[in-house]
């Protein structure tokens, strides 16, 4: 799983990065206002399309297949945190498999007593790099 994470958090990173280029006249990093709705762009040579939701942004790979979900649906900027829903996303999207979110919450707790992870709060980790 630890490897799983680390390669959400490396999509995210690179996404977030083009995402704050492209939009580097926006300012609100608390409430993403003057940030677009929904649009799309390029990303060496993948498709991205993009929808802003609650505190943060809903990504869909559209082309190569398969259409990945990366979903930093809060803190989209701050890279290494994780959760069950984002992880959820993400493997499901990369795999075709259902997940439980309840197994992943799990796992993410095992990866905090190995010392992998910090504990933000009873729902968010971060990876200790």
């Amino acid at each position: 799983m630890f490897e799983k994470i680390l390669e959400y958090i490396n999509f995210q990173k690179k996404l977030m990065d083009e995402f704050k280029r492209l939009n580097s006249s926006s300012s609100d990093f608390k409430y993403f206002l003057d940030f677009p709705r929904r649009g799309h762009f390029r990303l060496n040579n993948e498709e991205w399309s993009f929808f802003r939701h609650g505190l943060g942004f809903r990504f869909t790979r559209q082309m190569p297949l398969p259409h990945l979900i990366i979903d930093p649906h809060v803190c989209p900027f701050e890279y290494k945190i994780v959760d069950d829903w984002r992880l959820l996303q993400f493997l499901e999207s990369q795999s075709g498999n259902t997940y439980d979110k309840y197994d992943i919450k799990a796992q993410l707790e095992k990866l905090f007593l190995e010392n992998k992870l910090e504990r933000i709060n009873s729902n968010q980790y971060k990876v200790i790099k």
